[in-house]
């Protein structure tokens, strides 16, 4: 269970650090989770990439203004997990 969440940097490109009872051995870096039903700043909810930042903790990014066309939701404008031959360059 998750006992906390700590949002910490921009209001556009954010880090959520999570506590939870969970021990680390269940959790791995470079694995995906979905955080749901969190209150208040519900921006934090969705499926990250974490990384693993003690026992107890994991972090991951969120955007919370970042778009992309065709996709629902706020995403990481810094993070792109596809082929390079996909990729549009902009001029």
């Amino acid at each position: 269970a998750i006992t906390s969440i700590v949002v910490s940097g921009s209001s556009a490109h954010y880090t959520a650090t999570v506590t939870t009872t969970a021990s680390s051995s269940y959790l791995t870096s470079g694995r995906y989770l979905t955080i749901s039903g969190a209150t208040g700043n519900t921006s934090v909810n969705g499926t990250y990439q974490i990384t693993v930042t003690g026992a107890n903790t994991f972090t991951y990014q969120v955007s919370a203004s970042g778009s992309v066309t065709g996709i629902t939701g706020n995403v990481d404008l810094d993070r792109y997990n596809g082929l390079i031959a996909k990729l549009n360059l902009r001029k």
